[in-house]
């Protein structure tokens, strides 16, 4: 009952609509036509055409269609059934100038409609929530029942208006409720196509959330916004058609008010084809990481007019598309690497070996890391500092995201610090040392002895010296070492893609670093030879 009262408010509202419209559109559709010209006029059999309707270009079009429906036979034997079998009081005029059984008979549509209404929302319903199950996914009841509404009120709608023709109504009549169910079909129709859209367009951005690329995440909501601008100039040439109207003259009589309207619009139009230029250049896709005039962010949709940036303080950015033609865009989500640089100092009271031991050792760790860079990468005995020693550290991670990158970083840093723990070095922090002068009158002043003064010449000679003795036992004194190749390690062996060597070389260890030589043999304390050890790197 509520549904069929529903139905006929929304028809009553509709039908006092159309006549207002009517008026601004200079026709009376209110007013009746001649007597001679009020029934519809009759094809005679040579197929003469019928004389032109009077009255305005609504009662025009209805009456064109309440022509052709008419001259159908069907139609003819449905009434002249019901007159010659229906009692005497149902043939009589009721209120409106329409009979009763007519009356009766818009009752039992409404019902019919009703009953169509519920039954195109139950079958969808069904359909939708089996294939979402299909699929592992649910929908609320209520958002459900709110996106298949009007897809029930438009096939009622259609239901009337197929059935309205049979009801034989004259003059006005007709014409008011044509043209208000024609009214309502459109406009029920429009909303539905509107929420199909939708429904549809959620589907495919799920989808689009699971494959690899990105450019989906950003077409699907342009193709969604487009598909709901043609409904809406398609509801509107289809409710201008319901009028009796044609709608090309009117947007053809906006032409001098489309130049002024085409200047207010100039940046609508200038952000539209921004964001055509954003979808066929790509700059960045949904998801990604960028820096667009100073602000920085993460895109999270893409419209006809601007593009929204989620930043990092959890506020949004609306930038217009327009803008986007003219800005740099830097897009950190197209890194193929995530550079990492650091510094690790190491005390000043460290042997040069275990120096060269820690920096080798990191190398190692990058080669044989699974997400790092393993064709270019800096590590390397650096520069001197207030406190330290430091050793640098330049490298890529290849990774996917920020996420992974702190994960793999947070593992190296721990392997670095398992790496200082084995060689025996330490990690040096800011330190300061103090010098106490003491006076000569003190009693624990001791005259300390100066150091014998040499010329700057021999101090020179002494350094040169010093310098000579450290290199001379080097094995690139004579043959000078080639450049540095990322597929050996600093001991010149191959290395394969995960960094480990591709031929095993044997080696001899000593567990004692100070007894060990280069070629290998140990030498005791007794200086007698020992048995030496052998590893395979």
């Amino acid at each position: 009952m509520i549904a069929a009262m529903r139905y006929l408010v929304l028809v009553l509202a509709v039908s006092l609509l159309v006549p207002v419209a009517a008026q601004d559109f200079g026709m009376d559709p209110l007013l009746m036509p001649p007597a001679e010209s009020a029934e519809v006029p009759k094809t005679s059999e040579a197929g003469s055409e019928p004389e032109a309707a009077a009255g305005g270009a609504l009662q025009a079009s209805a009456e064109d269609d309440r022509a052709e429906y008419l001259d159908d036979a069907r139609w003819k034997v449905l009434r002249d059934v019901i007159e010659d079998r229906a009692p005497a009081w149902m043939i009589e005029d009721g209120a409106l100038g329409v009979a009763y059984w007519q009356w009766i008979s818009v009752l039992l549509f409404i019902f019919g409609a009703v009953v169509i209404d519920y039954s195109v929302q139950i079958v969808l319903r069904v359909a939708i929530n089996r294939l979402l199950k299909e699929q592992g996914a649910h929908a609320r009841r209520d958002e459900l029942r709110k996106t298949l509404r009007p897809f029930g009120l438009t096939a009622g709608a259609l239901f009337c208006l197929v059935t309205l023709n049979f009801l034989q109504f004259d003059g006005v009549v007709y014409a008011i409720a044509h043209g208000s169910l024609a009214i309502f079909t459109v406009l029920t129709g429009s909303v539905s196509a509107w929420r199909f859209i939708d429904l549809v367009g959620d589907v495919f951005a799920r989808y689009a959330q699971n494959t690899s690329t990105r450019f989906d995440d950003v077409l699907i909501p342009l193709i969604r916004k487009t598909l709901k601008l043609f409904v809406l100039v398609l509801g509107f040439v289809y409710a201008s058609t319901s009028l009796g109207l044609n709608p090309w003259p009117i947007a053809a009589s906006l032409g001098l008010g489309g130049v002024a309207f085409a200047f207010a619009a100039k940046d609508t139009v200038e952000n539209f084809f921004g964001s055509l230029a954003v979808l066929v250049d790509r700059p960045f896709d949904v998801g990604d990481w960028v820096v667009i005039d100073g602000q920085e962010g993460t895109i999270e949709s893409v419209g006809f007019r601007s593009t929204r940036v989620r930043t990092f303080y959890n506020s949004q950015i609306t930038i217009p598309n327009a803008n986007l033609v003219r800005a740099a865009v830097d897009n950190y989500g197209r890194r193929r690497y995530r550079r990492w640089k650091t510094t690790m100092g190491l005390q000043y009271d460290t042997p040069p070996d275990k120096l060269l031991a820690f920096a080798e050792g990191a190398r190692e760790l990058v080669r044989q890391h699974p997400f790092t860079r393993k064709d270019y990468y800096q590590v390397w005995v650096n520069e001197f500092n207030a406190s330290s020693i430091d050793v640098l550290l330049y490298m890529f991670f290849d990774v996917p995201d920020w996420s992974t990158e702190l994960r793999e970083r947070e593992r190296l840093l721990v392997d670095l610090v398992r790496l200082a723990d084995q060689v025996g070095v330490s990690f040096a922090f800011p330190t300061t040392t103090v010098h106490l002068k003491q006076d000569e009158g003190d009693p624990v002043y001791k005259q300390h002895e100066r150091p014998k003064r040499i010329t700057d010449r021999l101090a020179m000679l002494q350094g040169a010296r010093a310098a000579r003795s450290i290199i001379s036992d080097q094995p690139w004194r004579e043959t000078l070492p080639d450049p540095v190749d990322y597929g050996k390690n600093d001991l010149g062996l191959e290395l394969d893609a995960a960094g480990n060597p591709i031929e095993p070389v044997e080696t001899q260890v000593s567990d004692d670093p100070e007894t060990a030589s280069e070629d290998g043999v140990e030498v005791g304390e007794a200086g007698e030879d020992t048995e030496p050890r052998r590893e395979t790197l």
